[in-house]
């Protein structure tokens, strides 16, 4: 698998110092989170974003996924009022231009918060989620990109998509392209699903795969967790990108974290 990381686990201050270790491991993918360069909704023109990917280019490395879509948007719901529905729509049109500008190819949709069903029945969550996101994921196709959803697990919140078999689901009914299955090897482990079982059923709709613990920690050698399916989704899954997804630690460097979770990336995944 090719390995990468989110820029999400580093401010835009330690760009060049985490391009170094990126280039000193062979690694030439990150995915790119927005929000780590805009000051607040709609700050950054497409032009703007452009240059972004140009200066991550010329340290050789290449933007391959966009996440993290609704960060510091307001008054967007995948349920409910149909302004608020509307409005997530059209911001999710809008990251499919900026992944176009920076020359990613994959949209990685999680955003728990934005997607509570609440007392809404799961089927009818499905068809609602499934009359919003097909438009938008023939959208994504006309670009040449994959709008992806990613399973979160219920200890968090969350309540709807809660393991990758319910995520699938939503897949399936979409039926589109342009519409996939972002893996997430935290969630995996976290709602106690079998990487070899899900894989047997979700391996051909899976455009990118996530590597992350617990609450967004960095990567942790102790996790036995890694070295089980690492080597299981290296096989099955040999031409997707394995991005880390982890957030700063408090009180320490957030390159050396960066780096602890490439190693463990590099030893099981790639």
């Amino acid at each position: 698998m090719r390995i990468g990381i989110s820029n999400l686990a580093f401010p835009p201050e330690y760009d060049d110092a985490v391009a170094t270790l990126l280039n000193r491991h062979g690694i030439d993918t990150i995915d790119l989170a927005p929000s780590r360069y805009a000051g607040g909704p709609g700050t950054l023109s497409l032009d703007d974003w452009r240059a972004v990917a140009a200066r991550w280019r010329r340290r050789d490395i290449h933007i391959t996924g966009l996440q993290s879509l609704l960060h510091g948007v307001p008054g967007l719901a995948l349920f409910g009022e149909r302004d608020a529905r509307q409005r997530l729509g059209e911001r999710l049109l809008s990251m499919m231009d900026v992944a176009v500008a920076v020359g990613a190819k994959v949209l990685v949709f999680g955003a728990w918060q934005q997607r509570v069903r609440g007392a809404l029945p799961l089927a009818a969550a499905m068809d609602q989620a499934a009359e919003l996101f097909r438009p938008l994921s023939r959208a994504a196709a006309e670009r040449g990109l994959v709008l992806t959803i990613e399973p979160i697990f219920a200890g968090y919140g969350n309540d709807f998509l809660v393991d990758h078999d319910e995520a699938l689901t939503l897949v399936n009914q979409i039926g589109e392209p342009g519409f996939g299955l972002t893996l997430d090897v935290g969630c995996l482990g976290l709602a106690g699903e079998s990487a070899v079982a899900v894989l047997a059923r979700s391996a051909a709709h899976i455009a990118h795969v996530q590597l992350a613990e617990r609450d967004l920690a960095p990567l942790d050698p102790e996790n036995p967790w890694h070295a089980r399916v690492g080597p299981t989704l290296r096989d099955a899954l040999p031409a997707r990108v394995a991005c880390i997804e982890a957030l700063p630690p408090d009180g320490s460097s957030p390159v050396a974290a960066v780096e602890r979770s490439l190693m463990v990336a590099l030893s099981h995944y790639r």
